[in-house]
């Protein structure tokens, strides 16, 4: 978990009552993010917040 995203979806949450929030890990920082994973992230998402090493 990190707290700095937590954080993050609490303010937006507050922001956008309507929004729901989804979390990946890719599980490594140096790695792109492909396959299954960004098919996936496409379909659901409509924004993205992207963090690194929070």
């Amino acid at each position: 978990m990190s707290v700095f995203l937590d954080h993050v979806e609490k303010t937006l949450a507050q922001a956008v009552p309507s929004a729901s929030f989804v979390r990946y890990d890719k599980g490594d920082a140096s790695s792109v993010v492909g396959g299954k994973m960004l098919e996936d992230i496409q379909t659901e998402c409509q924004a993205v917040v992207a963090a690194y090493g929070h």
